[in-house]
């Protein structure tokens, strides 16, 4: 079965459950259904992505921004074979950078970020934690998008 079957069956299913009696109900007012059924869920399922798009777009600009003031704030003269020295700074910087952006982030997520940040300036970026994987054995990467693993 085609997954645009799947989707319509899905909603053909939610249609016709009723909600329980006693429970008041949210109706909206939509446009009437196109003609051509499978085009309105393609639009509708369309509009889902863009509505999801924003947040990972506000996302790396942050991280762009505060990638870019970290790499111009770091000392030229320092050693990067300290690497312990280096992430210091680069911590201190950080922390520095992502109060002035005033981005309200939680514990899990700004240690993620650091460490997307970090291992795009010490060492090999996206691939970074695949290099840090033993069960991997082989990595082949053909551009930005067509990394292949061999494990």
């Amino acid at each position: 079965m085609s997954l645009l079957k799947r989707i319509e069956r899905s909603y053909q299913q939610q249609s016709q459950q009723a909600p329980p009696e006693g429970q008041p109900t949210n109706t909206t007012v939509s446009a009437p259904p196109a003609s051509d059924a499978t085009g309105s869920k393609l639009e509708e399922l369309r509009l889902r992505k863009q509505a999801a798009a924003p947040v990972r777009d506000v996302q790396r600009e942050l991280r762009e921004r505060i990638h870019a003031r970290l790499i111009s704030e770091l000392d030229p003269k320092l050693d990067v074979s300290k690497t312990d020295e280096v992430r210091r700074s680069l911590e201190a910087l950080f922390n520095t950078a992502l109060e002035e952006e005033n981005v309200p982030m939680n514990r899990a997520d700004r240690a993620k970020l650091f460490e997307q940040i970090v291992a795009d300036i010490l060492g090999f970026g996206p691939i970074e934690r695949l290099l840090g994987d033993d069960t991997i054995s082989e990595i082949m990467v053909n551009g930005p998008r067509a990394v292949y693993i061999e494990r």
